[in-house]
């Protein structure tokens, strides 16, 4: 079935008899996150003398079986609005400088993964940003995918915001988010925050 050189491994015995030494490998594609599990294909090399493209007759063939296992895998990056995957971004600060009700400031959820996904949110002050030395609070609503987010309670074993099935798309399955500062009144001056944690797991 070869057309051209380039189908097959070429070489040539030495006039003393010796071996010929071919070597090959297989690749398994550039998909980083394929479906979990085990990969197995099997190949028949032949050995044919003469020319590609001249006269050619078999000489040998013989079977060859690869395997693979693919383990789950699944990973989160925390990156600015609208910005690609980046395994290394796993942390963000959002810094709202002087506060007032309503600010908003946003960020973007990416996960890649090959067995499915939950993800968890959990918050260090239940939902609200403390003061860093005083016993003061402010309140605030995050929102995933435009949805608003209860943390009440969450601080410890969080709580569930989204799972799914499958694998991911190349690019990663994005969740546009947002913080966005609520009403308050008489405040205590100086500074708040409240600290998030994401967790991710396969769920196959």
């Amino acid at each position: 079935e070869a057309t051209a050189t380039a189908d097959v491994l070429a070489g040539a015995f030495d006039r003393n008899g010796g071996e010929a030494v071919l070597r090959y490998f297989p690749r398994l594609g550039t998909n980083e996150y394929p479906p979990y599990g085990d990969y197995d294909g099997v190949f028949t090399v032949r050995l044919y003398e003469g020319n590609v493209e001249g006269s050619r007759s078999l000489r040998d063939s013989e079977t060859v079986r690869f395997t693979a296992r693919v383990e789950k895998r699944i990973d989160v990056s925390l990156v600015s609005t609208g910005f690609p995957f980046d395994s290394s971004a796993t942390s963000k600060t959002l810094d709202f400088g002087l506060l007032s009700a309503g600010k908003e400031m946003g960020f973007d959820v990416l996960l890649k993964y090959n067995a499915g996904y939950r993800l968890r949110l959990s918050s260090e002050n239940n939902g609200v940003m403390k003061h860093i030395s005083a016993e003061s609070t402010l309140p605030y609503t995050l929102y995933l995918n435009n949805a608003p987010i209860s943390l009440a309670g969450s601080r410890g074993g969080g709580v569930e915001v989204s799972s799914g099935s499958g694998i991911s798309p190349a690019a990663g399955l994005r969740f546009p988010g947002r913080v966005q500062i609520g009403s308050f009144t008489n405040a205590r001056a100086g500074s708040y925050e409240d600290r998030l944690t994401l967790t991710v797991s396969t769920n196959e």
